[in-house]
């Protein structure tokens, strides 16, 4: 193991990392300077992130200095691992800095989970409004039951300090509208940064740092078992895929921007970052209500949907090459969505259903179509915005909505969960394997994008499913261990380990992750970044031989 050049590797991505902090100090400067205080009166984070970056430069060049003598030519497959998995860890701490420091999350462990929820692309929030009580000036603690046979109650304090006015004392703004528009907009950025990936945003922009370590570290972070070279370099590749990205970002924003001009500049960036990413962070739980246009949720379903396809099919229709369309994985995502959106409009239709701004409406065909939608896409592509409260949907629909989150979206894609890729290679091999029986002599093999799977990507799979499973049940048991009742404890370790961002009962619609303890907390960024970075690398580290000297 060579640890000076991880350490360089590692000090050159920190500074990358610092450069991108300047964004949100220069508009959390803008917020406290510029403006009258009236317009923005929530807490300000200016000298946090100016924090944040001096800390990050510090630790930059300590560990640029211990690997100055590193060249990159000892930079192989364990030392590419090993960065891989501390960039993940340390861009948490990194990101969770400016909430910390700010005072808008006190508790590390809480700030750490935002930040690892953000950097994933999991959109799970542990930010909950105080109860606070103007008169005694007293945070009372929050109270959830969950009804049932085992009845579970839960008590925990909210995290996010009301904004009072100095002259009546009256509360002015609570729970996200208390936050400081910076850290919301940081809050959000961190999700697109992680979307394509932090490591092949990393490679596209440094000059090449050895051709075999970087196509190592892509193939380390990009989920999926196969990936298409579209370009001969790995950071060619790496520029053309956040090229891509960037164009969808774009196109994102101007359709919001033009669809509704009433909408700020501000929020139309927050929300085509946080559609096309699939992270589902909003700089408010309820924005897509405030809006109630249907227009917008339906570009939302759009670039949700394109967030979920595989970005190298994207690349190469722009280029005109239309055949990429009838890709296998493509069509079979495309049928699983069709076949999943339809039960859920069968079992919504008819229904009388609660909005998250507690309107009751009753679901007509349409209505169904457009709510359901959108509701299902954003588990299946592993968004996790919310626009109603699925939580008191049927059994049967909250049951398709679990199964969206493990099949996900396509591989090389933003979208979290299996892949569909995976299902396709797994239902052929069953399916040569069942034939096999009773033809042993037949040989049959399969090809996904013109390469054939070979024996090695169909045992790697396998594989893959079985570590899916035994790591749900294994999560699932801990946090019913933790106080958590099955329901809760079951569509919380579906959320982390998929990346999805939504749960039911106290973790359901207008909720958050706050419930937690904090034992339940640490193990979530533990899963969340085990479940990006899809087991494989994050497992080899407890492997005695990856320690070993070669």
């Amino acid at each position: 193991m060579n640890l000076r050049e991880t350490s360089k590797f590692l000090s050159n991505y920190i500074f990358i990392l610092a450069s991108f902090l300047i964004v949100p100090l220069c508009m959390a400067f803008y917020f406290e300077f510029c403006i009258p205080k009236f317009e923005h009166p929530q807490p300000h984070s200016t000298l946090a992130f100016f924090i944040t970056i001096s800390i990050c430069v510090t630790v930059a060049y300590i560990l640029h200095a211990y690997g100055k003598k590193a060249d990159g030519s000892h930079f192989f497959r364990r030392e590419g691992f090993l960065a891989v998995i501390l960039i993940w860890f340390i861009s948490g701490v990194i990101g969770a800095l400016p909430f910390y420091l700010s005072g808008t999350l006190t508790n590390p462990v809480e700030a750490y989970f935002e930040s690892v929820s953000g950097f994933t692309t999991t959109g799970a929030s542990v930010m909950y409004p105080m109860n606070y009580n103007p008169e005694t000036k007293v945070n009372n603690p929050v109270s959830y039951t969950v009804t049932g046979q085992h009845k579970t109650t839960y008590k925990f304090y909210g995290n996010i300090r009301p904004v009072i006015d100095a002259q009546s004392g009256s509360v002015l703004y609570s729970g996200y509208d208390a936050v400081g528009k910076a850290l919301l907009f940081w809050r959000c950025f961190m999700q697109w940064v992680g979307g394509m990936g932090i490591v092949v945003l990393f490679i596209a922009i440094l000059p090449a740092y050895g051709l075999g370590g970087n196509k190592l570290l892509m193939q380390a972070e990009l989920p999926g078992p196969q990936h298409e070279n579209i370009a001969p370099k790995a950071r060619d590749a790496a520029s053309l895929l956040w090229k891509v990205y960037l164009f969808f970002t774009l196109i994102a924003l101007l359709c919001v921007r033009i669809s509704n001009p009433s909408i700020t500049w501000y929020d139309s960036i927050l929300i085509s970052i946080s559609t096309i990413s699939t992270g589902g962070f909003l700089p408010l739980k309820q924005d897509i209500l405030v809006y109630n246009l249907p227009i917008i949720q339906w570009i939302m379903i759009l670039f949700m949907f394109l967030g979920s396809v595989n970005f190298t099919i994207h690349f190469y229709v722009l280029k005109g090459k239309f055949s990429k369309l009838f890709d296998s994985e493509l069509i079979l995502f495309i049928l699983s969505i069709l076949v999943g959106v339809t039960l859920v409009i069968i079992s919504l239709t008819g229904t009388e259903q609660t909005l998250l701004t507690g309107q009751s409406i009753r679901f007509d065909f349409s209505n169904s179509i457009r709510y359901g939608l959108f509701q299902y896409l954003s588990c299946q592509s592993t968004t996790g915005m919310i626009l109603m409260d699925y939580d008191q949907w049927p059994f049967f629909a909250q049951s398709i909505m679990i199964t969206a989150m493990y099949i996900g979206g396509m591989s090389c894609s933003t979208a979290g969960g299996i892949k569909v890729i995976r299902y396709y290679i797994l239902m052929k091999t069953a399916a040569y394997r069942t034939e096999a029986i009773f033809k042993p002599e037949t040989v049959r093999s399969f090809r996904v994008r013109n390469r054939l799977v070979s024996d090695k990507t169909k045992e790697t799979v396998l594989t893959f499913f079985f570590i899916a499973i035994t790591f749900s049940l294994i999560g699932t048991l801990t946090y019913i261990g933790d106080g958590i009742d099955f329901r809760t404890a079951f569509s919380s370790m579906s959320c982390m380990i998929n990346n999805v961002g939504m749960g039911y009962g106290p973790a359901g619609p207008s909720q958050s992750f706050a419930f937690m303890s904090n034992f339940s907390k640490i193990i979530s960024t533990f899963w969340m970044i085990l479940g990006r970075l899809e087991f494989f690398i994050v497992l080899i580290l407890f492997t005695p031989t990856f320690w070993r000297n070669r």
